[in-house]
């Protein structure tokens, strides 16, 4: 973990990195017309954009 935290020059340590993971909200969304399911996750605080790279989301914009 903190070699992936350096790599990516995200300036916390691991600790501080786990606590902000674990406020990160993902809402579900199942539309009832079509039963498609759309996913959104919430990086709302400093912290939670700062740790936004260690996250993979091919589906979803930047």
């Amino acid at each position: 973990m903190e070699r992936i935290i350096k790599e990516k020059n995200i300036d916390l340590s691991v600790g501080k990195v786990l606590d902000a993971v674990k406020t990160i909200t993902t809402i579900r969304v199942k539309m009832p017309e079509n039963e498609e399911i759309y996913t959104k996750t919430l990086f709302l605080t400093d912290k939670h954009r700062a740790i936004r790279s260690l996250f993979d989301f091919a589906d979803e914009p930047k």
